[in-house]
């Protein structure tokens, strides 16, 4: 079964006031709680639940759906001046008035300031709309519309027929959680350990307090009671919505229950492509240079789009990163230097239309464009891992505007980045001390190619007949790696489907120490390129630059 909103809920009970809260919690010893929730400090209170109820309006879903000023004032302005071109033009002239006025702030009196030339044309405009409207229309304009031509309603929202909406009141649910935590039986008696620092959970460094436990499942509870009967309250760029998913409440997650701990490299496959580490052959000082400015480097590092690494054929890249350093001996060590030979590199692809990928291969070079940029964006403590291909809490929107700016120039270019990196942080989950991140193809492709997630091993995606399509994961004992690897037959069936064309991007760079106790490295080379296909001949450029 789905556990999905609605949850059948009833709507939760403000009545129970903080004094009787105060005098149920003395009579059990529950001050931990209560200085948890809302007195005191209120850690609690503040940093965990304030956050997440502010979400959350005091109009009710069984009302009107809360509307922006912006919403509002639109909507007000479609309906007034409706047949009247006089209204229109005054509307016009107010909002341009706004906009141009010039604004400045007083250090002095801390006072903002706003010349008398442009508050008289503000008056004026607004004396000339107001004279337009009728007594009633005005009334509606001061409601409804006014947040909205002087351009300050931004974070501003109405409830239809009751005024200025109100986000949900943070001290009645510090206060209710309070009192349904002592209701699941917390008492002192019961849990001493609550109360003091000691014993052995605090020298491993953690405190398993249990009034804590209660606190967050009366707060889960009270969350599920609000998602079900008030609407989520507008925010910046999106009107007011009804709860769908646990991200539309922030950081309400903490473990990953998609990430086993035993899933971080280990697989049950065995016909999943290997993708070697990159490993740096120690040289002695007088061949490092030659190491580092090797011409054929940029090229080679672009070839592994068509993964001739793999031995066997049929597969491309779509996210590589390696990296290998060897380290000095402690005596030579400096900190910004402390190894006698790097390489890195990263390399992805990007989704194009023809034109801008003819665009940008001409540009790429004339400007010498540096791709670190362009990189997979990142999705951190929101979607699940497992929950990828399953469910729709990771955003599908594929489409970016990806930018290169050169001194007095900047281009743009439209396109999609197919890979993504999720990352889940250290301090959420205790079963995953150094936190888990990899990164994987993004909904819109795993659905474009009509894959499923393969349910035994964590990130590998399966096409129709079972057989793995796109794999993830890092090189063989190698910590500095990550891939996402794809077949190349469906993944240029759907591109050209969709008229796009790929077209790589790889940004690497080798450094190397020849002197001892050196602060930064000797000789170093950074390098660029693209790769594409003509027909099925792969095309490359790179540009470098040395140090």
């Amino acid at each position: 079964m789905r556990c999905r909103p609605p949850y059948g809920s009833t709507t939760p009970s403000f009545s129970v006031t903080k004094a009787r809260v105060d005098a149920r919690g003395e009579r059990v010893g529950a001050h931990s709680i209560l200085s948890s929730c809302y007195n005191g400090l209120a850690d609690f209170g503040r940093y965990v639940l304030e956050g997440r109820v502010h979400r959350f309006s005091e109009a009710r879903l069984s009302g009107p759906r809360p509307i922006t000023a912006d919403e509002s004032g639109e909507a007000f302005f479609k309906e007034v001046v409706a047949g009247r071109s006089d209204i229109e033009s005054a509307f016009s002239e107010l909002r341009t008035a706004y906009a141009e006025r010039r604004v400045s702030f007083d250090r002095d009196s801390f006072k903002v300031i706003v010349p008398p030339a442009d508050r008289r044309r503000i008056a004026s405009a607004t004396a000339t709309l107001l004279a337009l409207l009728t007594p009633a229309q005005r009334k509606r304009y001061a409601a409804e519309a006014n947040a909205w031509v002087t351009g300050g309603g931004s974070h501003e929202w109405i409830i239809p027929g009751k005024g200025k909406g109100a986000e949900f009141g943070a001290q009645k649910c510090k206060v209710w959680v309070a009192n349904r935590a002592l209701s699941f039986g917390w008492t002192a008696d019961l849990f001493p350990g609550d109360r003091y620092l000691s014993g052995k959970s605090e020298r491993g460094g953690r405190i398993e307090r249990i009034g804590k436990k209660y606190q967050r499942i009366a707060m889960m509870e009270l969350l599920a009671r609000l998602a079900d009967n008030f609407w989520m309250k507008p925010q910046w760029g999106s009107g007011a919505a009804i709860y769908d998913n646990p991200l539309d409440v922030e950081f309400t997650r903490d473990l990953e229950p998609s990430v086993m701990p035993a899933d971080q490299e280990t697989t049950t496959r065995t016909d999943l492509p290997q993708v070697p580490p990159l490993v740096c052959e120690p040289l002695p000082v007088e061949r490092r240079g030659d190491w580092v400015a090797d011409p054929d480097l940029p090229g080679s590092r672009l070839a592994l789009a068509i993964c001739p690494d793999l031995g066997e054929p049929g597969w491309l890249t779509l996210y590589r990163y390696a990296g290998h350093d060897i380290d000095a001996e402690r005596d030579d060590r400096h900190l910004d230097a402390p190894w006698l030979q790097s390489d890195f590199h990263f390399l992805a692809p990007v989704l194009l239309s023809p034109d801008d990928k003819a665009r940008l291969i001409k540009d790429a070079v004339a400007d010498a464009y540096d791709f670190h940029e362009w990189l997979p964006g990142q999705t951190t403590d929101g979607p699940y891992l497992g929950e990828l291909a399953r469910r729709d809490t990771w955003r599908d929107e594929p489409w970016m505007t990806l930018d290169a700016r050169r001194v007095g120039k900047s281009c743009s270019y439209r396109a999609i980045r197919p890979t993504a990196n999720f990352v889940w942080e250290s301090h959420l989950d205790g079963s995953l001390p150094n936190g888990f991140s990899r990164h994987v193809p993004i909904p819109w492709l795993i659905n474009g190619m009509g894959l499923t997630a393969d349910t035994n091993n964590l990130g590998v995606f399966l096409d129709a007949k079972g057989a793995p399509t796109i794999v993830t994961g890092s090189a063989e004992g190698g910590a500095r790696s990550s891939y996402v690897l794809v077949r190349r037959d469906p993944f240029l069936e759907l591109a050209r489907k969709n008229d796009f064309e790929p077209i790589w991007t790889v940004i690497g760079e080798r450094r190397a120490t020849t002197l001892r106790k050196k602060r930064h490295p000797d000789i170093r080379v950074r390098y660029n390129g693209l790769l594409w296909f003509e027909g099925n001949t792969e095309k490359h450029v790179h540009w470098s630059n040395t140090d």
